[in-house]
């Protein structure tokens, strides 16, 4: 991809479907594994899940791609430590609770971790 093309990427709003019906920018949206390389989509749709595939996608790029890409795994992977905390503290005061305060995880709708 050329850098003008790759900044477009970056940048370009969804409702500019020419340029994302390019044949060669589909193949870059398509969810399908990149020849030999391992990297895909990720096999769990978690925090942790997307940065694992963030991280095999940084294997495959060179140059400013993989400069790019290691960015968004750094960010990704501070999301990810910030949602495990935070669904930590959410369980704690679950487990914590006063049971005759009515506050449950059912009624709060937190889906506990598995």
């Amino acid at each position: 991809m050329k850098a003008d093309e790759f900044e477009k990427f970056l940048a370009a709003p969804d409702s500019e479907t020419r340029f994302w019906n390019q044949p060669h920018i589909q193949r870059l949206l398509a969810p399908a594994v990149l020849a030999g390389t391992g990297a895909a989509l990720p096999s769990s749709q978690t925090p942790q899940g997307y940065v694992k595939a963030i991280e095999r996608a940084v294997n495959v790029l060179d140059g400013v791609e993989r400069e790019l890409v290691e960015e968004v795994r750094s960010a990704g992977q501070e999301v990810a430590t910030a949602l495990d905390a935070l669904d930590s503290r959410i369980a704690a005061l679950a487990r914590d609770a006063d049971p005759a305060s009515g506050i449950s995880s059912r009624r709060c709708g937190y889906r506990w971790p598995t």
